[in-house]
């Protein structure tokens, strides 16, 4: 009732001059919200280009992970171990000793095979002074044997004139033929004392390979680290007995890392080597690393399993497949936001 008092109070043309104020504002409000509606459907349209540029050059996935060399640690002779000179998640340098097993065994081993080296030496000695010996006789043999047959052939010209008898003759063959055997008898065994030296001297070839195996069995008592890197896996104490291949530790390459990602087989045609990738990784959301492609699989992952599928048995079900890609990192090394194999990655792909 005030209000309609107020108006009613009011003269005709405050009335329209308050109307008309109204309507203005009215119609300013909606000149605002007609702007901002304009500006949201603009800003919409540049995102929604951008985004559809973006996903026409770009091709990325989340099943993707930092990868790197990890290398086990085995040992190749059995043993009890004596020592251990490193400790989880140590830094170590390629060739860092890192366990010693006892060696006792290992050293007795090297001791008879020297023994053995001296022995097969010193019966190489005594068939090569056989071979000579025999070699002498040899000679000798072949000295009689050259003046026995000039002494026959002598005797046979004086047979011709006369000059001398039947039983000289005879005498002069038999020497010959007697020289003749000896001399045989004299080459068959220098030919068997030469196979003798044959068979010493492979005797030598023989202790000398023992004496190597022996040397590189007591060698494999130290494990010595087979890259640089951290110490992972570490599943060996003091005094435990360890066998020929089986893993005590592991050494993992932090330093040569790149990124393993599955993109599915619908990306691939997509992805070809040398194109730059953006990569972000979980442990730093705040950064971005460069890289490149490097390689892509020749099969998808799953023909690597242990069981790979088999669409030829059983119900058919189509299962979208994934294939690996291989990403080099480019940019250089930092210090402060580390790479560690097995952190999840989300690689970007520039294609096109």
């Amino acid at each position: 009732m005030s209000n309609q008092n107020n108006n009613i109070g009011e003269s005709p043309s405050a009335q329209g001059s308050k109307e008309a104020g109204q309507k203005n504002r009215n119609s300013t409000k909606k000149k605002i919200w007609v702007s901002v509606l304009a500006l949201l459907v603009v800003a919409a349209a540049i995102y929604g280009w951008n985004w559809y540029t973006f996903a026409v050059n770009h091709e990325s996935t989340d099943n993707a992970q930092v990868d790197g060399n990890i290398s086990p640690v085995i040992p190749r002779v059995d043993g009890y171990v004596q020592k251990i000179y490193v400790d989880d998640n140590q830094r170590v340098k390629k060739g860092d000793l890192l366990v010693k097993l006892d060696k006792r065994n290992f050293k007795l081993g090297v001791k008879q095979a020297k023994a053995g080296l001296k022995s097969a030496k010193a019966a190489y000695a005594d068939a090569k002074a056989g071979l000579a010996s025999a070699q002498a006789q040899v000679s000798q043999a072949k000295v009689a044997l050259r003046q026995s047959r000039t002494e026959m052939q002598r005797q046979k010209r004086l047979m011709a004139d006369s000059s001398t008898t039947q039983q000289h003759l005879d005498n002069a063959q038999y020497a010959f033929e007697s020289a003749q055997a000896q001399y045989t008898v004299a080459q068959r065994h220098a030919d068997e004392v030469k196979v003798k030296v044959q068979q010493a001297n492979a005797n030598i070839e023989k202790a000398q390979s023992a004496l190597e195996n022996a040397n590189l069995n007591l060698s494999y008592t130290e494990l010595h680290a087979p890259i640089s890197g951290v110490v992972s896996q570490k599943d060996i104490e003091s005094g435990q007995y360890v066998r020929p291949g089986q893993p005590v530790m592991a050494i993992a390459n932090d330093k040569n890392v790149w990124v393993k990602a599955n993109f599915k087989e619908g990306q691939i045609s997509q992805i070809d080597v040398g194109e730059p990738v953006d990569i972000e990784v979980d442990a730093y959301p705040d950064r971005v690393f460069k890289g490149k492609v490097q390689s892509i699989a020749g099969a998808t992952g799953s023909k690597f399993e242990l069981l790979p599928p088999d669409n030829a048995s059983g119900n058919f079900v189509k299962v979208e497949q994934r294939i690996p890609v291989k990403i080099m990192f480019t940019d250089p090394k930092d210090p402060d936001a580390p790479l560690k194999p097995g952190m999840n990655a989300v690689p970007t792909v520039q294609v096109n």
